[in-house]
Formats: structure tokens, C-alpha cells, sequence
């Protein structure tokens, strides 16, 4: 207990403070409470939530507001033994942290030394595979190196690095680690199901052992004989499944234990308040498995925005690093009261629902200080380079006649879909050769090299395939809905000489190694960063010895112009923030930066017609 005593009106006051192990609070108690709310009043911070049985509960994080400001007032403050230990604890922790990340430690640390070891253990080991298996030389990059000693000696850490920096085997690595030194018996790890099949081959590439259990798209009762095999079987002390199974399967899930957890795109898993697998996962880590080790990982943070932070972090310590849900978005989210109009079917009377909506932030550097020693975020460095190419396609007057006339046809959101399927897919409004067929010509006819051609569009991946057929160039595609497996795809693709091209819709923009392409062409540009990130990430990425070059084709006096043309008034912006984001911390501003831009584009895109 923490005992804050303090005479008023000549009787002794006294506030006791008990460290929750459970949910790391600590709670308040007081006879007369009305002393305590005297100090909640001159914090900055909303501290403490009340309870019916005139109890309070402090964050464990809002411990030194708390201690400062009664020091400030001059109330008495004394630790006990118990409640000083934990606070010790957590303050060195994050110390050592920091220290981590600014390189402040030398390989003669024993902890440090015993990692080190093992990695060039690992290496020798995957070097001997590679040359034996694949003809091919291996070794770690650096900034693997200090992801690995950064997670296993954190214990709880966000996995940030760039795309393509080769964060499976980094995640890989800390496992078969801590399944040596750490304790760790079984391991969990959870993924899109679009990427499990890839993880699992790149764990059969690099060590090939068998300990990985896979359980994916098998039948139920199948999946019931397969839960009590891995749980069984000595052999296996790895599961890697798909979110999914957090809706279907959690009555089996919930009779497992894992000593350690990875979640890969952890950014999908963020919804714990009304999506159920969501909800179904953070039950099952904080009320049944309770694992020591845990792995969120995630290749595009900008995504994360700080809205997006709590539930990682709850996934991560369970509130201990930033609070309660309420306490933190009382005392971190900036609310607003709106008016929406809506119609009762039927009716064209208009009404006013009121909405409370999440609009911003205060003490914003606060929570970047918090988080900032639980994430790592290495940027990629490869001894080759990633150029960007712009290329503006010139249409006839006739064409861009014909692209007016078409998007006249559709009104409303419907208008903007419509003409940027038009731009991948000419042939929807009668016109067979598209503008953008020359460049993807001149392109693909002068190298020998592999390329990987984007789209949004299905229809896109339908139209340059008939082109490419036309050319005489062997290709493959891959989307949404076509039954094929992505996985199996890429392998094909990376492994027949004679495919020239991969088609895809963003269906392979996660995850997927494809270092056999050097060309990457977007048929069309999306709005979102993010997206380029990780399409130009499939080739440009941990293992590509080549230089890539992204060309990003643009029609000019159209919508696409427009997207482009704004993504080049907010460039600056862009970049800074992202290049921020490589401080360890995450930022709210991108999504407000892109949410602008879709507004600008609709509305000049309007204008047009």
C-alpha cells in the first residue's frame, strides 16, 4: 500500500493506495474522499475514476502525475515496499528500454552476448539450409539483429519495422530464442489468412524442423481432431492460424495455452469493442492464455493512427502502459457533439441524430513519451535503391471526349467508380485501346526483367491480360474471388523463367516475396500512401539484390490527374509525417491528410463534369 497522510483542521487524513495486480490500477481509498477529489482538482490530469463503494482507481501510468502534484502541495507521500518494488521495476524496464534503442549497451552485457550468440548460431545454421537447399548465401541484416535483442529483452513489443524489412524472420528468430532460454513451450501466431501460408513456408525455408503446426481453411470436426493433436503431441510447439478462428473456433482455443503470442497486421484485430473476433481474441489473451511474450506486428504504422494505439497497447500489458479505455480517451481524446441528418423510410421529413465523434487530440506528446520505449520501427536498408517514376499518358482529344461522355452516365459517388474503372478498363465505354497500353508496351518489351503489375480494378487485371496476350507475353494473374491461392501464385511466378508478368488486384499487397520482379507498374494510383508502400514493398524488400524501379501511370485531364495532383500538394507533408513516424511513435496526422485529399478529389472531380 502507498499511505499519503496529511493533517487538516488538526486530524490526521490518511489515503491508502493498493497496487490491482489484475488490472494494474491502483486503488484508492479514503474516509473522507473529499480530500482526495481536493488533489484529482489540481491535476491536469483526470486521474481517478469513482466506484459505488467510495473506492478510486489510479492508471499505474498516472502514478508520477499523481506523485508530482502531491509533492507540489506539500501532501506526505510514502511508498510501501510492495508498491515501490513494481514502480522500481516498470521505471528500469522502460530505462533499458531506451537505452536499447539508442545503442547504449555493448556486447559484453550477458544478456546482450547470450542473443548474439544464438543469432550466429541461427545464421550458420539457415546458411548451411540455403547453400544445401537453394544454392543461395544468407546472413542477418542489422537492423533484424537489433529487432531481435530490442523484443526479446522488451518481452512486449510492437515490431514496427518497415515493409519488406523481414520481420517473419525476426519474429522466428525471438522464438526459437526464448523456446531456448525463455521458457517458452508453445507459441501462437495469428495472421490474415491471405499471409499464413507464406509465413509458414518461410519458417519450412529457414529452418525446416517441423515444430509449426498449421491449422487454415480445414473442415470442423477436422479442425477439433487437429486442436488436440497440436495440444498432444510433443512435437509441435508452434500454431499458426488465421484471425478467423477467433469467431469459429474460440471453444478450442480456449483449452490451449501459449507461453507467447505474434499477431501479424495487428491493425485489423483493432476493433475489441464491437467486432467479435476481436473481442473473442483480447478474452482469450487476458483471461485464458495470460502469455508472458508478446508480438504485435505491423509493416505500414502510418495506418496506425493514434486512435488506433489503445488497442495494441491493451493487447500489449493489458492497460498497465497507457490505462484504462476511459481513462484514456478522457484524459487523450478530443470529443465533439454533431448533427446528422437522416430520412425515415418513406418519408422526406428530414430529422437530426446526435452523434459524439472522436475528433482529435490533447497531451498528445505525453502519450508519444509513453509508447515510445514499446515500439521499434527500423527502416529498411538495402545496398539497392527504389526509384519512382511518374508517367503522365497523353489521350487524344477523342479519347478524352469519350472518358467525358462516359462518366456522365453515372451520378454520385457512383461517377467518381465508374471513371476510374473506365481509365483501367477503356473498353467499358466502347474504346479497345487504351492510352496506357503504349507505356506498359515500351516498358515491359525493353527488359528482361520480372514486373508486377497493380490494379484496384478486377476489370483492370481482365484488360491488361488481353493486351499482354496480344503481345505475346506470358503472364499470370491473381485477385479477389478467383479461387486461387495467392501464395501459390507468387511461387509460380517467382519460379517460372517464362512468366513475364504478375496481374493482380491489391489481393498480394501483404506479405507476398516477390525479389524476382524489379519493375513494379500501378496500372492506376491509389489515394492512400500506404497502399504504394506496400505494392512497390513486394519486390522492393529484405533479400532484393537488384535495383526496383515504380512507375505509377497517370491519364492526363482526368480523375487520376487530380489524385495525383494532390498527392503532390501534400507530398511534403506526407513525407514528414511518415519520416516522423520513424521516431518510434505514431501520428494522427496522415489519416486527417488523406481524409483532405479524398474530400479535394470528390469535389474537384465534380467540378469536371
Amino acid at each position: 500500500m502507498l499511505c499519503l497522510t496529511k493533517s487538516f483542521e488538526n486530524r490526521e487524513i490518511s489515503v491508502q493506495l493498493g497496487y490491482n495486480e489484475k488490472n494494474h490500477q491502483i486503488t484508492i481509498s479514503e474516509e473522507t474522499n473529499e480530500q482526495f477529489l481536493t488533489v484529482q482538482d489540481k491535476c491536469s490530469y483526470a486521474l481517478c475514476a469513482r466506484f459505488r463503494n467510495s473506492k478510486y482507481e489510479v492508471p499505474f501510468i498516472a502514478l508520477p502525475v499523481l506523485i508530482n502534484r502531491l509533492k507540489e502541495i506539500k501532501y506526505p507521500i510514502k511508498f510501501t515496499d510492495g508498491l515501490k518494488e513494481k514502480y522500481d521495476d516498470y521505471t528500469n524496464h522502460r530505462k533499458r528500454l531506451v537505452e536499447l534503442k539508442e545503442r547504449k549497451y555493448s556486447a559484453a552485457d550477458e544478456d546482450v552476448k547470450q542473443i548474439l550468440n544464438f543469432i550466429l548460431e541461427c545464421e550458420l545454421h539457415i546458411k548451411e539450409r540455403f547453400f544445401r537447399l537453394y544454392r543461395k548465401d544468407f546472413q542477418y541484416y542489422g537492423n533484424q539483429v537489433e529487432t531481435i535483442v530490442y523484443s526479446i529483452i522488451g518481452e512486449r513489443i510492437i515490431i514496427g519495422n518497415d515493409i519488406g524489412t523481414g520481420k517473419t524472420l525476426v519474429a522466428l528468430t525471438v522464438d526459437k530464442y526464448l523456446k531456448k532460454y525463455g521458457g517458452v513451450k508453445k507459441t501462437l501466431i495469428m495472421l490474415p489468412a491471405s499471409l499464413v501460408e507464406n509465413f509458414y513456408s518461410d519458417y519450412g525455408k529457414f529452418f525446416g524442423d517441423g515444430e509449426m503446426f498449421k491449422i487454415t481453411t480445414e473442415p470442423p470436426k477436422k479442425r477439433e481432431a487437429m486442436y488436440q493433436m497440436f495440444k498432444g503431441v510433443s512435437q509441435y510447439k508452434t500454431l499458426i492460424t488465421n484471425y478467423e478462428k477467433c469467431n469459429f473456433d474460440v471453444h478450442h482455443l480456449k483449452n490451449l495455452s501459449f507461453d507467447m503470442i505474434v499477431v501479424d497486421e495487428f491493425h485489423k484485430m483493432k476493433n475489441f469493442i464491437s467486432a467479435q473476433r476481436s473481442i473473442n481474441f483480447f478474452q482469450l489473451v487476458q483471461d485464458c492464455w495470460k502469455p508472458r511474450y508478446r508480438y504485435p506486428m505491423s509493416g505500414t504504422p502510418i495506418e496506425n493512427k493514434l486512435f488506433d494505439i489503445y488497442p495494441v497497447f491493451k493487447l500489449l500489458d493489458d492497460g498497465k502502459i497507457l490505462g484504462g479505455h476511459k481513462f484514456f480517451e478522457t484524459n487523450f481524446v478530443e470529443y465533439e457533439e454533431r448533427q446528422t441528418p437522416f430520412r425515415m423510410k418513406g418519408s422526406k421529413q428530414v430529422f437530426f441524430k446526435t452523434e459524439i465523434v472522436a475528433v482529435g487530440f490533447k497531451n498528445h506528446q505525453y502519450v508519444k513519451n509513453l509508447i515510445a520505449p514499446y515500439i521499434i520501427k527500423k527502416k529498411l536498408d538495402l545496398p539497392v535503391k527504389l526509384y519512382r517514376h511518374d508517367v503522365f499518358v497523353e489521350p487524344s482529344a477523342r479519347f478524352h471526349q469519350s472518358y467525358i461522355e462516359y462518366k456522365k452516365q453515372f451520378v454520385g459517388s457512383a461517377r467518381y467508380v465508374n471513371a476510374r474503372q473506365f481509365l483501367c478498363d477503356t473498353s467499358r465505354g466502347g474504346w479497345d485501346e487504351n492510352p496506357k497500353f503504349e507505356l506498359l508496351e515500351d516498358i515491359i518489351g525493353q527488359t528482361s526483367d520480372k514486373v508486377i503489375i497493380f490494379t484496384f480494378f478486377k476489370c483492370g487485371v481482365a484488360a491488361i491480360a488481353r493486351k499482354l496476350k496480344q503481345l505475346g507475353f506470358k503472364y499470370i494473374t491473381c485477385m479477389g474471388g478467383d479461387g486461387k491461392d495467392a501464395l501459390k501464385v507468387v511461387q509460380e511466378f517467382n519460379n517460372t523463367p517464362d512468366i513475364k508478368a504478375l496481374v493482380t488486384t491489391d489481393k498480394i499487397n501483404y506479405g507476398q516475396n516477390i525479389q524476382s520482379a524489379r519493375i513494379v507498374i500501378e496500372w492506376d494510383i491509389p489515394i492512400k500512401p500506404a497502399i504504394t508502400m506496400q505494392r512497390a514493398g513486394r519486390a522492393y524488400r529484405s533479400g532484393q539484390d537488384h535495383d526496383v524501379h515504380l512507375y505509377r501511370f497517370i491519364t492526363v485531364g482526368t480523375v487520376e490527374e487530380i489524385i495525383h495532383k494532390q498527392w503532390e500538394t501534400k507530398k511534403d507533408l506526407i513525407d514528414k509525417v511518415i519520416e516522423s513516424l520513424g521516431d518510434d511513435s505514431s501520428d494522427d496526422n496522415l489519416g486527417d491528410i488523406v481524409a483532405e485529399m479524398e474530400a479535394n478529389i470528390l469535389k474537384q472531380f465534380e467540378k469536371e463534369v
